[in-house]
């Protein structure tokens, strides 16, 4: 193999890396809840603008966020017990999200993002309170916050992009 060939391969494997690690994006905005996102045409361009505004929301509202990001719940066995029930009705299972607004802390969240198959790939882009890096017997360690907050949209797709799926799909 020439040297060519090597570093064509070296580039290849690190854009193949750099692919994997980015994290989930936005996908569909017309699935949001109204204050969550809007997509503003400038020019020939249409970007979407976040809200800032802080609040508390329900599983369900968690829920519909989730899918503008084109993520379904995967596996309801990692989800908090608060968040949602797995019901059988006519012996079909389904999920009934909670209606309630509440503060989840972060390490809910992350709880709740792997139930719906992702997985932190990029701990710099998290909020600075969110989520620590500690060493721990050598080797780096994630630790998340245990106390519930609001967020806002913008600090919600700040988190998301944290994330990728698990699975590798995009």
């Amino acid at each position: 193999m020439t040297w060519l060939h090597l570093i064509a391969l070296s580039v290849a494997v690190s854009l193949g890396c750099f692919g994997l690690a980015s994290g989930i994006e936005l996908e569909d905005a017309s699935k949001a809840p109204a204050t969550y996102v809007k997509m503003v045409k400038k020019g020939d361009t249409t970007t979407p603008v976040f809200d800032d505004t802080s609040h508390s929301f329900s599983a369900k509202t968690f829920d519909k966020i989730m899918a503008v990001y084109g993520c379904t719940l995967t596996d309801p066995s990692k989800m908090p017990s608060t968040y949602a029930k797995v019901v059988k009705k006519d012996g079909k299972e389904s999920i009934v999200f909670d209606d309630t607004a509440m503060m989840y802390s972060p390490s809910s969240i992350n709880r709740i993002l792997s139930a719906y198959g992702l997985t932190l790939t990029d701990a710099k882009k998290l909020p600075a309170e969110f989520a620590k890096v500690v060493k721990k017997d050598g080797k780096e360690v994630i630790t998340f916050d245990e106390i519930g907050r609001a967020y806002s949209a913008k600090s919600m797709n700040q988190i998301l992009s944290a994330y990728s799926r698990a699975d590798g799909a995009r």
